[in-house]
């Protein structure tokens, strides 16, 4: 499997040993780390958007869905809690129709404001399907305007 870095990545599946438990299914890279996360009969999901934005920016961030089977993928983007402030997500939440067979886009803005610390941070999207929830986590870094 190739992570959205480009890079090699492995998938493997971590088994719940008890029946309450879900079996995830994992995709982990060496250079950005945990990819994605999905329990079985999920939508399977990626996240693309430049390594860098400046302050005051906006990433625009692509998520390539391929739903699990036909029908309606509710699909959401977040920041973690201490850049929430700093940042507005547009669409924050979406909903497509999947057609279970081919992938398709669906595009995110992150406006970062002014006054945001230059440094890294990630962003998270999210697909739902018939209950079954996929996330794939994104690392990029906000960079000192230049000129």
């Amino acid at each position: 499997m190739i992570c959205h870095c480009g890079r090699p990545a492995q998938r493997f599946v971590r088994r719940g040993l008890l029946p309450h438990v879900l079996d995830t299914v994992c995709v982990v890279c060496l250079r950005c780390g945990d990819v994605t996360f999905q329990v079985p009969d999920a939508p399977q999901l990626l996240a693309f958007a430049p390594d860098e934005v400046p302050v005051g920016g906006v990433l625009e961030i692509r998520a390539r869905l391929t739903a699990a089977r036909p029908g309606p993928v509710r699909l959401g983007l977040f920041v973690p809690a201490y850049m929430r402030e700093d940042t507005v997500v547009e669409p924050a939440t979406t909903k497509v129709r999947g057609s279970g067979k081919h992938a398709q886009d669906v595009s995110f803005r992150v406006r970062i404001a002014d006054n945001t610390p230059p440094q890294a941070y990630y962003f998270t999207v999210f697909a739902v399907q018939d209950l079954a929830v996929s996330t794939a986590r994104r690392h990029f870094g906000v960079v000192p305007r230049q000129g």
